[in-house]
């Protein structure tokens, strides 16, 4: 963790770096050849906004996760997480 950082501040980044990293990799024409590496970092962005976000925050990170799940073709696991996100609403 950089010192310079609030525990706060560095989840924000972390947060914010990992929904642009999500949405880069799925801007790509091909992203299913990085679907490990978009489902984490989707993930991991959900996680940072869960502990310091605000409801919308984490309601955009469960679309994102879904978004992300739909595209690599895990049905499943896209309508589980975009079924949650009211809940973190």
């Amino acid at each position: 963790m950089d010192n310079k950082l609030t525990l706060e501040q560095w989840h924000r980044k972390q947060a914010i770096d990992n929904f642009n990293a999500t949405l880069d990799i799925i801007d790509k024409k091909d992203s299913t050849k990085e679907a490990r590496e978009t489902i984490a970092t989707a993930h991991a962005s959900f996680f940072h906004w869960s502990v310091i976000g605000t409801s919308l925050e984490r309601a955009r990170g469960k679309w994102q996760i879904s978004k992300v799940y739909s595209l690599v073709g895990m049905e499943e696991n896209a309508l589980f997480h975009g079924r949650i996100h009211w809940i973190c609403a």
